[in-house]
């Protein structure tokens, strides 16, 4: 159970929205925690981490691709990670942990929204593509991890809780 908070706006953020709200979200995952913020700092997101499967820093949060254009934030477990990896490995990524995370964000740089199909488990994720300047999140198909969020005009700010 970790934690995942996120704001995307119009304008700059200030780092101590994220802090605030991980403030919040600390019991949900006493491990360790992590921020990133998009350079023109637009975007931010915040993780809390119950590490579970790859208890080594190969799975920390937020966690960027290789280019550092793309992170990922995501809470739950993908129960079939394994054959995704493989998957993955036959197209020729190389995967640096034992991290579900990792493959989880390696399975969005290999077949972006189309991933979905692939994933069994229970999760809620969201992803700041820095190539196309979008935002993806999802949640498992019977939302067992909540994705809660607020929407209007000027910023969308997302939570693993409403506090």
């Amino acid at each position: 159970m970790c934690g995942i908070a996120g704001i995307a706006a119009k304008s700059a953020i200030n780092d101590g929205a994220i802090r605030a709200m991980m403030t919040r979200l600390g019991h949900r995952g006493p491990d360790g925690e992590g921020i990133w913020h998009s350079r023109d700092h637009q975007i931010v997101f915040g993780h809390t981490r119950l590490a579970v499967i790859d208890t080594s820093d190969g799975g920390a949060q937020p966690m960027l691709d290789p280019s550092g254009q793309v992170a990922l934030v995501y809470n739950g477990e993908i129960y079939n990670y394994r054959e995704i990896a493989a998957k993955l490995r036959e197209k020729g990524v190389s995967l640096n942990s034992n991290s579900d995370t990792e493959v989880l964000l390696q399975a969005y740089m290999c077949w972006g929204h189309a991933m979905l199909a692939e994933l069994n488990g229970m999760f809620a994720f969201c992803i700041h593509d820095g190539r196309d300047q979008t935002v993806f999140c999802a949640r498992d198909r019977f939302a067992e991890k909540p994705f809660l969020y607020s929407a209007t005009g000027e910023h969308f700010a997302f939570a693993s809780e409403y506090k």
